[in-house]
């Protein structure tokens, strides 16, 4: 058994001058809350209001053959609801010639379909029916979209920061979106070789494994830029995401999958002001959003649909970046995952039964006599998927 050490414990003088700190702060802090007390708390009406609208995303993806509608209901900010989607839509996409393309619903709220071939001089939109109510897009082109030039990463303070470089020569995609996908390669300080079968020590094969793990993360801001005000169609160095020095992304390996498309400047301008209502909830002095719509529309009343449906080419480009090369500064290991001798117990035969969630690592014996227990250690050090990855690695990497 392992003895760990106490915690300190201090004691601080009254007249020391981190008590007189302390007092002062508290003065501060009186102060002001009684300056302001007076003052009732603005809390926005909306808030209370029950929210029904309804939330369309969809986009027409030439470059995979493929199209994908997400249907949903919004949800209030003061509920944990994260999502509502909408099932049991019927849902289609109807060309300029009056060809319907039915898609399947393949989750709920989530309707898709494959292996079509999109016609990039032909115009698109969408059609659903939901219960009573029927809905359609505005015909929209679709958009080809130039090449992503490179996805470049540069130490910024002590953190990793990861831009995009695209261009069109012929000055034809002034308006751009991004999106990326994050996976990381990680591991466990310590190595589990055997599991634990009620009481009995199995050694683990080579698929039960939980030392290494893939971690992953989509983007979740609006990426978006453009080059109206340019004489050139070009983006340098967009900032898509910064991912901080000694976190579990750059301990071992670490890659992102960037995807660009070209939009209309009408989708540009729906983004846009997504962009700006998304970022503009913090206090009652920002900018004011509008209200944000789209181009789909209930087709029997005028009841406001948030959404929008689009289409067109998409690139991508994926990075990778291997611990060795990382800048010096940013060559740190997140602590949490750090495990040593310490955390190293050992559990005799006899009491395996009562190891308590302990994860076991290898058998134990004194000299070359029989094994008489195992050593174990705290799942954190030894279960990668504690960490919220899983062991499968991708097909990519």
């Amino acid at each position: 058994m392992t003895n760990y050490p106490n915690k300190f414990v201090s004691t601080i003088n009254r007249n020391s001058p981190i008590s007189v700190m302390r007092f002062k702060a508290f003065f501060c802090v009186s102060l002001c809350t009684w300056i302001f007390g007076c003052v009732d708390p603005y809390l926005s009406p909306d808030i209370k209001v029950p929210v029904a609208l309804f939330v369309v995303d969809g986009y027409i993806n030439v470059s995979s053959n493929s199209a994908t509608i997400r249907l949903s209901q919004a949800v209030p900010l003061d509920t944990t609801v994260i999502t509502n989607p909408i099932g049991g839509a019927t849902v289609w996409i109807e060309s300029d010639d009056n060809t319907n393309i039915f898609l399947s619903e393949q989750a709920v709220g989530s309707y898709g379909i494959s292996d079509v071939a999109f016609d990039m001089n032909a115009h698109y939109r969408l059609h659903l029916k939901i219960s009573n109510d029927e809905y359609a897009s505005d015909y929209v082109e679709l958009k080809r979209t130039p090449e992503l030039d490179s996805v470049t990463y540069r130490q910024e303070d002590d953190a990793l920061r990861i831009a995009v470089n695209t261009h069109t020569p012929d000055n034809s995609g002034r308006y751009f979106k991004w999106d990326y996908v994050e996976t990381w390669e990680y591991e466990t300080s310590l190595v589990s070789n055997y599991k634990l079968v009620g009481d009995q020590p199995i050694h683990r094969t080579a698929e039960e494994y939980i030392t290494r793990c893939y971690g992953t993360n989509d983007s979740k801001r609006i990426l978006i830029s453009n080059t109206a005000s340019l004489s050139q169609d070009v983006v340098r160095d967009f900032p898509i995401t910064v991912v901080p020095g000694g976190t579990f992304q750059l301990t071992r390996r670490y890659s992102i999958n960037v995807k660009q498309r070209a939009l209309a400047n009408s989708e540009y301008q729906y983004w846009l002001q997504l962009q700006r209502t998304s970022e503009s909830l913090g206090t009652l002095f920002d900018p004011q959003p509008g209200q944000v719509t789209g181009n789909i529309h209930n087709i029997n009343n005028d009841e406001v649909v948030l959404g929008y449906f689009g289409g067109g080419e998409v690139v991508e480009k994926r990075l990778f970046i291997n611990f060795g090369d990382l800048p010096d500064r940013l060559k740190t290991i997140n602590m949490k995952a750090i495990c040593t001798s310490l955390d190293r117990i050992l559990i005799l035969l006899e009491d395996l039964k009562n190891a308590n969630g302990m994860i076991l690592l290898d058998p134990f014996a004194l000299s070359t006599g029989p094994i008489i227990g195992y050593d174990a250690t705290f799942p954190r050090c030894a279960d990668c998927t504690l960490f919220g990855g899983v062991t499968q690695k991708p097909d990519f990497w």
